[in-house]
């Protein structure tokens, strides 16, 4: 059960978008953690949106409902899942990317929120960019994006964005996280989930018509 579209019929010599696309999106998380976290102007208005957000869904009970559900075990438990699906649908190559999407996003996040500064320019808060929770479901989203066939794609995609904006949407109604946090955790995971892919896509492929499936074309 080979995807037709598995296979890319690129040039060896042309660059595959996802390495056009991961150093952007790690330019973009530098760019934004300068201007919202090193300056004046981009800490008050990082505060002023999450105290927004505060406000807006103050009453509302599913934003802790909704960050208790997303746990370590339930990210564990939802990425065995993507790993089986891309695993039967498209082969080893994307299974193992899938996994290595989510796993290497989680980890690049705690890694960052204790590696960055933050100046206590407007307030005593320390660093907390980028989110846990928005960068584990930033990272299932891009990692079920690449499990999916072709045909699911655009539906994954939406699905997948609409549970990234509520996790961020919680996250920043309780005070836990600010705007660029959440931005920094999707920048993150499409960067890494990127760089997986586009090097994965690197791998010899199996033109027996027997071996294994690959990626999507559209991050090779």
């Amino acid at each position: 059960m080979t995807d037709r579209h598995a296979r890319s019929d690129r040039p060896d010599g042309c660059v595959r978008p996802g390495w056009l696309l991961a150093p952007a999106a790690a330019v973009a998380l530098i760019l934004l953690y300068v201007v919202a976290v090193w300056t004046v102007p981009g800490q008050v208005l990082d505060t002023q949106v999450m105290l927004a957000a505060g406000s807006v869904l103050a009453s509302a009970t599913w934003p802790a409902q909704l960050l208790n559900a997303v746990s370590p075990a339930t990210v564990l438990a939802v990425l065995c899942l993507l790993v089986a699906l891309a695993l039967g649908l498209r082969g080893t190559v994307t299974a193992v990317t899938a996994a290595a999407t989510v796993i290497g996003t989680v980890l690049a996040s705690e890694v960052l929120k204790h590696v960055l500064v933050r100046p206590q320019w407007v307030d005593d808060a320390g660093n907390s960019l980028p989110s846990g929770h928005v960068s584990a479901m930033a990272a299932l989203a891009v990692a079920a994006f690449l499990a999916v066939p072709r045909a699911a794609r655009v539906t994954t995609a939406v699905l997948g964005a609409l549970g990234v904006i509520a996790t961020a949407a919680a996250t920043m109604s309780l005070g836990w996280h600010r705007p660029s946090d959440v931005v920094a955790s999707v920048l993150l995971a499409v960067g890494i989930g990127s760089a997986v892919a586009a090097t994965a896509a690197a791998v010899p492929k199996d033109r027996s018509g027997g071996g294994s499936r690959y990626l999507p074309a559209g991050f090779s």
